[in-house]
């Protein structure tokens, strides 16, 4: 194995739904623990089911050994530049507002320009739909989507 996804639904829409002390008091020895001993064998890559606005919670995760988040939430206040740059070696998925994809192409194409941008300039980053698609993203817009980001996404 090279990958071990922890699936804990931490965050909600607006912060952690445990403290970031609480999770080191009761959950990090275990984590830590679980880590460790994955390490011994060739396992390098440990990412956790953050959902909702999971700010608060990385400096306790990257503590313990967790190096990937996902998915990251624009909508609920995630921001990807500021987490690549506070937090280098943390690898960020998601990240695409799924409210641009509900909207216009105009606000298709900027918002996967922007995200596109940050992957290209800090590495580490996999941008693709921040969560569940809302049912109110019409067919045509996620062809678009689709469409745009594969041509868009070639990098320059």
């Amino acid at each position: 194995f090279d990958r071990i996804m922890f699936f804990e639904d931490m965050c909600s829409t607006k912060a952690p739904i445990i403290s970031p002390a609480m999770f080191d008091e009761f959950f990090s020895p275990c984590y830590c623990s679980i880590i460790k001993s994955l390490k011994r064998l060739g396992v390098w890559s440990f990412a956790v089911d953050s959902d909702g606005n999971c700010n608060k919670m990385l400096p306790v995760w990257e503590k313990d050994g967790i190096n990937e988040i996902w998915p990251a939430q624009a909508s609920a206040g995630v921001d990807i530049p500021e987490i690549r740059k506070k937090f280098p070696q943390i690898r960020v998925h998601g990240g695409i507002d799924k409210i641009a994809l509900s909207k216009g192409k105009e606000e298709i194409r900027e918002e996967v320009k922007r995200k596109l941008e940050i992957a290209w300039e800090t590495g580490g980053y996999f941008p693709w739909i921040d969560h569940l698609v809302p049912p109110d993203v019409s067919w045509d817009n996620i062809r678009y989507y689709v469409e745009y980001y594969r041509t868009y996404g070639k990098h320059p």
